[in-house]
């Protein structure tokens, strides 16, 4: 099993255009990737979790059977347990990275259901929309 890579650092910059249609569309699409990249290093956490806990039971157990002092044994069996405690949290979290990933594709393909028509014709015609409240007159 390979090592555990650290995520590069993929986060939206703030600022800016952020009411944007295409940024908008960028941000849900990096965030969506990411949270399935979390959902694969989390399961793969899991798996790791689990199999330290199997070896640190297993080692508890034979040192047990070989009349080993009481005290690490106990702490063996300790550690074998809190970890295997932890390995279906870590499981939940990796459902839920994954739930949030395709609500935030849901998301996307959403504001693109709704929005995409008209981003197509503002962003293909020559003139330039005036800002809001240009044609308002002073009362």
């Amino acid at each position: 099993m390979g090592e555990i890579q650290p995520a590069r650092n993929t986060a939206p910059t703030p600022g800016g255009d952020g009411a944007r249609y295409t940024t908008l569309q960028n941000r849900l699409t990096a965030f969506a990737e990411d949270l399935g990249r979390a959902d694969a290093l989390l399961a793969q956490l899991a798996k790791r979790i689990e199999g330290n806990a199997e070896r640190a039971t297993g080692i508890a157990r034979r040192a047990a059977e070989s009349d080993f002092d009481s005290k690490p044994v106990r702490l063996a069996e300790a550690v074998g347990l809190a970890l295997g405690g932890n390995v279906p949290d870590v499981r939940r979290l990796a459902r839920m990275a994954a739930a949030t990933a395709q609500q935030a594709d849901n998301a996307r393909h959403t504001h693109q259901r709704l929005y995409g028509r008209l981003h197509n014709v503002r962003s293909q015609r020559t003139a330039r929309t005036p800002k809001p409240g240009a044609f308002n007159r002073p009362t």
